[in-house]
């Protein structure tokens, strides 16, 4: 089942049905997530992504040099996790869509090492970063696991949900 979701128009709407959709497909996920993208394609100057994110999904911290994200939470809790160079953990930001966090809304530089992590059992997020996406832009932290040394990862993911 595929993970990623391009609209299909200039003019996308999120509505209760496209979010129910949205956690279905991020449930039955091998890797516990998956994004609607209000964009039309990697090409666009400006990416919007609607993410649902189970509670168990691992993002590998990354960072992208020259470009800038925020993120709004719209269902949940998430934690945007920041690292140093030498992965030691700088900051837990949590985010609700209540405001009854840490924030609702964050904007960051993305040559910030992060990641995000859900805090409830499930959550949904918009992330906006400015484009086009190429995905060699995107860096790998080199002291986390990645994706698919699972027991690590989990491990990993775990302490940093933990933090």
């Amino acid at each position: 089942m595929r993970e990623v979701h391009f609209s299909e128009t200039n003019q996308p709407r999120i509505d209760a049905a496209a979010f129910a959709k949205l956690e279905q497909l991020a449930r039955n996920s091998e890797r516990r997530r998956a994004r609607f993208c209000l964009h039309m394609d990697h090409s666009d100057p400006l990416q919007e992504m609607v993410i649902a994110l189970c509670a168990d999904a691992y993002i590998p911290p990354h960072r992208q040099a020259g470009k800038t994200k925020s993120y709004v939470t719209l269902k949940g809790e998430i934690g945007v996790v920041y690292f140093s160079d030498s992965g030691a953990i700088e900051e837990v930001i949590r985010l609700t869509s209540d405001g009854n966090s840490d924030a609702a809304i964050i904007r960051f530089p993305t040559k910030q090492w992060h990641t995000v992590v859900c805090h409830s059992e499930f959550a949904i997020y918009l992330e906006i970063v400015s484009g086009p996406y190429i995905a060699s832009e995107t860096e790998m932290a080199p002291w986390a696991p990645s994706e698919s040394e699972t027991p690590d990862a989990n491990q990993f993911l775990h302490s940093i949900r933990n933090a």
